[in-house]
């Protein structure tokens, strides 16, 4: 199974759409879509959602995803992955970073993890 990505609300939509133009195949949905939490969710609802529905998160909150992601785990729950942007990094590098991932990473790489990309 292929890493399913769900990209943050404090990300453009262009990371959807490159993703899907470069790979169409892949699952990528955006906060705001339909079935997906809306603008606006609290991140600890955004982490279950993910959970429950196997995708991973790409976000640029390295504020306080890194918390929410510590009381959740605490909490008993899990999470297929966080990918963080790091602050320099160009939609371009984010873009390849996560269409290797999608193709060489299995579900279990990530489970639990907040990761800064690109590496």
């Amino acid at each position: 199974m292929s890493l399913q990505f769900l990209i943050d609300e404090n990300l453009s939509n262009q990371y959807c759409i490159q993703l899907l133009r470069r790979s169409p195949q892949l699952v990528v949905h955006a906060i705001g879509q339909e079935g997906v939490p809306g603008y606006g969710a609290p991140d600890p609802e955004i982490l279950r959602w993910c959970e429950d529905n196997d995708f991973v998160l790409v976000t640029e909150d390295r504020r306080s995803m890194p918390g929410h992601l510590e009381a959740h785990l605490a909490a008993g729950g899990h999470v297929p992955g966080i990918l963080t942007l790091r602050p320099w990094a160009s939609m371009g590098e984010v873009i390849e970073e996560l269409l290797l991932l999608a193709d060489v990473a299995v579900p279990d790489d990530l489970r639990d993890q907040l990761v800064f990309i690109p590496v």
